[in-house]
């Protein structure tokens, strides 16, 4: 991440020569709750064998 990269530290006894901590951001989508809650969805879908208005009228609520 920009401005961040290298700022935060590791600090001796933790290692032995100070080192900084590399700013990474990386997103497992496939772990995200919102993926698992559509995953879901869509195997209730053909496991309830919902036809095409049902299937937009379930959608379609709020």
């Amino acid at each position: 991440m920009p401005g961040l990269d290298g700022l935060v530290q590791k600090m001796p006894p933790i290692v032995e020569p100070a080192a900084a901590y590399a700013a990474v951001y990386k997103f497992d989508w496939f772990s995200a709750t919102g993926t698992a809650i559509l995953i879901a969805a869509l195997i209730t879908i053909l496991a309830a064998r919902l036809s095409r208005p049902r299937r937009r009228a379930c959608w379609a609520r709020p």
